[in-house]
């Protein structure tokens, strides 16, 4: 598991449940990823969810938002890419 990943993983595990109504992620400089970053997110979405809060993404790079996107993540946490508020798509 790379260093980043790591550092992801055990800033979501060390958030007590509950506690925040919104976390929004900084995803700017971001280049690549993967199946196990989208698959935090979900890990994170969940949690939040679970306790009626809410998860955004911002400074996403256009091609990671699309990415998202395609999944149909962002019916479950708002996308905000770099060329402004929000990538839209129909």
């Amino acid at each position: 598991m790379k260093m980043r990943q790591k550092l992801l993983k055990s800033h979501i595990n060390s958030l007590p449940p509950c506690q925040f109504r919104e976390i929004i992620i900084d995803l700017s400089g971001l280049t690549y990823i993967g199946s196990s970053g989208i698959g935090k997110f979900l890990l994170l979405y969940k949690s939040l969810a679970g306790c009626y809060g809410t998860m955004r993404l911002t400074g996403t790079p256009i091609p990671i938002a699309e990415l998202l996107h395609s999944m149909k993540l962002g019916e479950l946490f708002e996308i905000d890419s770099t060329d402004g508020p929000r990538l839209q798509h129909c």
